[in-house]
């Protein structure tokens, strides 16, 4: 973990007492973390959701890093990501009854089989045009029906732990509810 402290970084090391010594290293003045060209790296899924009767084409985005600022005060920790999207329209979600309000402007673009490997790419730009999103997507069956038949998908970002799993709508609903 890099933590940033006024202007310079902090790299914590913790470390479980019988695997080796836990440290705080000070970093050198010209030390940057990485950060993605596309600025946040994060996996996609989608799935095929019924959170109140109707089949919805759902997108979960998790950011690989997590990243947080400490709000002035109790020093609370919030999500940057989470932080952004709720100033940008988004709504705090905590339960799937139903669908999420729409936020307008937000466009996603569906490559269809062209990715590198022939599997279907997604762009999503913010109102502004900016890249939130682009890479690959393993679409379920059933999703391009829905997607068509409402014009819109609905786009969750949080870290429920769906990365890896593939087309199992269940479990998805499942992660997505924990995390709410």
């Amino acid at each position: 973990m890099v933590v940033q402290t006024g202007g310079s970084f902090t790299h914590v090391v913790y470390v479980h007492d019988r695997c080796g010594p836990s440290e705080v290293v000070s970093m050198g003045p010209d030390f940057a973390p990485a950060a993605p060209e596309d600025g946040s790296d994060m996996t996609m899924t989608a799935a095929v959701l019924d959170p109140d009767g109707a089949a919805l084409p759902v997108l979960v985005a998790e950011t690989v890093s997590k990243a947080y600022l400490v709000n002035d005060g109790p020093g609370e920790l919030t999500d940057i990501v989470t932080s952004h999207l709720l100033g940008r329209g988004f709504t705090l979600v905590s339960r799937l009854r139903q669908a999420p309000p729409q936020v307008p402007e937000w466009v996603g673009v569906l490559l269809l089989g062209q990715g590198p490997a022939g599997e279907d790419g997604l762009m999503i730009l913010d109102p502004d045009g900016e890249r939130f999103f682009a890479g690959t997507v393993d679409l379920p069956v059933g999703w391009l029906t829905q997607a068509a038949r409402y014009g819109w998908a609905v786009l969750y970002v949080g870290n429920p732990g769906l990365a890896g799993r593939h087309h199992d709508d269940k479990a998805a609903a499942k992660s997505l509810r924990t995390a709410g």
